[in-house]
């Protein structure tokens, strides 16, 4: 059974039993409680923190979203905090689960078809399915989406796909997890090729008793990607075939799982707005009844830099978006969600260097693409500004470990390229670093002076970098002057440092370090690898 969730939706599923109130969509009673369709949107985690992300977006539509997109690892903790507080504010999740360890390993289709009662994994896809029941609110969840693409190769061949796909939802349904729903999802790209190819979005259906929705990954890439296959498309012409697909079982519910359009250079803004507009009003055609929820795809795309995704890569289509929202078939108005407040925190950067590493081919092994801080982290290795933390496979980041001062060094005089060593062994103690041409580089550029003032002999190249410390090695070396008045965090006023972590915020480097009031900075504490990749893509791109 699917249900059409609005924001009162939760409160009735948890004890109030108004039945006429109770929006429900049966099979075959389509459009008999809503007539509509469900907003919803993929948000960009602002400085690790997803509903940070949430809170930006539904600031910026003016309302609170139907539905997030979530994506996990097949080892993620549920709930989290993030999942906790979508759940509290009314919002249906759309859980889409890799069958891919937060350490990198994969876990094969076959192996969850073949895992046995008591097994490991068996054991794992009993744990999802009693975490997911235990919310006690409607949840779409969706193994592995876009199964059929190039990066999903490694997984095994469609029948392995469809035979985990059912041994899963057999899994939940043993553990009584009724209030999920199962969301099938491709590529739209994967309902247009021809029957003889292997995406043919028909080889990789479960079939229909396995299935609730069917759900497509759709993009107008106009020429972003440079391919000569490449143009720009009408969101009506690139999810025509999956309609069609969907009229084949007119049972089931269809989803846009992740909708976007990139900007038109010769129109900029107005191409974007007009593409949005005409989404907006496609939905209520007749023939597009099956359509349940669109979720948009606000994150910036490091695989392609000038396919431009985000919901205001311009005001035009901002705007669009906007009225959108506010349209009562989408829910605005009376029948949508509440205006909320806007997000701590500062954006991660929407221009800059992003990184090209294709889906699948992640630069670390102990980085999966839903850490918090993927983005970052490959950025800086794209960069060249770290190799990795075990030379020489360096195929590790260890993004847990903590900065050291000769580290720090590293990544400053790689990422600015200072090439003046100033005659070199400037200091005592590091002869025996391997970063001591580094933190001779660093020094005479003036970013540091040492550490046992006021002799100043030595480096201290192995101790760990305080956040304080962090603070001024980049503002030395970026040369930001505005404290944005001072005095903006309450727990470093006795800090060497203050002035530098001042600067460092008005920047927009750091936000502080006790999300979401954000009025701590904690100068004391040591600053991590993967943060210090935060920090320098922030400051850097």
């Amino acid at each position: 059974m699917i249900r059409r969730h609005w924001p009162s939706t939760l409160a009735i599923f948890c004890g109030l039993a108004l039945v006429a109130s109770l929006v429900l969509l049966v099979p075959g009673e389509r459009g008999s409680a809503v007539d509509g369709i469900m907003l919803g949107a993929t948000p960009e985690a602002i400085n690790g923190f997803r509903q940070d992300g949430v809170a930006e977006i539904e600031s910026q539509i003016g309302r609170q979203l139907d539905l997030v997109r979530v994506f996990e690892t097949w080892d993620s903790t549920f709930p989290s905090a993030f999942h906790d507080e979508m759940i509290a504010g009314d919002r249906l999740m759309v859980v889409s689960v890799r069958p891919r360890r937060a350490g990198g390993s994969i876990v094969l289709w076959s192996d969850i078809v073949d895992a046995a009662p008591g097994s490991q994994i068996h054991n794992e896809m009993v744990a999802w399915a009693q975490a997911l029941r235990d919310t006690g609110v409607p949840v779409w969840f969706a193994l592995h989406h876009e199964p059929e693409a190039a990066g999903s190769s490694g997984y095994g061949d469609s029948a392995d796909f469809i035979a985990a796909w059912r041994a899963l939802v057999d899994v939940f349904r043993a553990q009584g997890a009724d209030n999920v729903d199962f969301a099938w999802i491709m590529t739209s790209w994967s309902f247009e090729v021809d029957q003889s190819d292997d995406r043919h979005a028909a080889k990789w259906y479960p079939g229909d008793s396995y299935v609730d929705l069917i759900g497509s990954d759709a993009y107008n890439w106009g020429q972003c990607r440079q391919s000569p296959t490449d143009y720009w498309r009408s969101l009506e012409d690139t999810i025509e075939p999956q309609r069609q697909f969907g009229l084949d079982h007119p049972d089931k519910d269809l989803l846009l799982a992740e909708v976007a359009s990139t900007e038109r250079p010769s129109d900029w803004g107005d191409a974007k707005a007009e593409w949005i507009d005409d989404a907006r009003e496609l939905f209520k055609k007749p023939g597009w009844e099956q359509f349940v929820a669109i979720s948009f795809f606000d994150v910036i795309d490091d695989t392609y830099p000038y396919c431009h995704w985000p919901v205001d890569s311009s005001p035009e289509a901002l705007a669009a978006l906007v009225d959108l929202a506010a349209d009562p078939f989408y829910g605005g108005g009376s029948g949508g969600g509440t205006t909320t407040t806007t997000s701590t925190g500062e954006p991660p950067p929407t221009t800059g260097p992003t990184p090209t590493t294709q889906p699948g081919d992640d630069r670390f092994v102990d980085v999966s693409p839903t850490h918090p801080y993927y983005t970052h982290i490959e950025w800086i290795g794209e960069q060249g500004i770290t190799a990795g933390c075990n030379p020489p496979v360096n195929d590790r980041f260890c993004p847990d470990d903590s900065v050291t001062r000769g580290q720090m060094a590293a990544f400053l005089v790689r990422a600015l390229g200072y090439l003046d060593d100033g005659g070199g062994d400037l200091f005592v103690d590091d002869d025996t670093s391997v970063f001591e041409l580094d933190i001779d580089k660093l020094a005479t550029a003036g970013v540091t002076v040492g550490c046992n003032p006021p002799v100043n002999d030595r480096f201290c190249p192995d101790d760990s970098v305080t956040r304080g410390q962090m603070a001024a090695f980049l503002v030395r070396a970026l040369g930001y002057s505005d404290d944005g008045g001072g005095d903006l965090f309450v727990d470093d006023d006795t800090s060497v440092f203050e002035l530098d972590i001042d600067k460092l915020a008005t920047a927009g480097v750091t936000v502080g370090c006790n999300p979401p009031v954000n009025d701590r900075f904690c100068p004391h504490a040591a600053v991590t690898r993967g943060e210090m990749a935060v920090f320098l893509y922030r400051a850097l791109s």
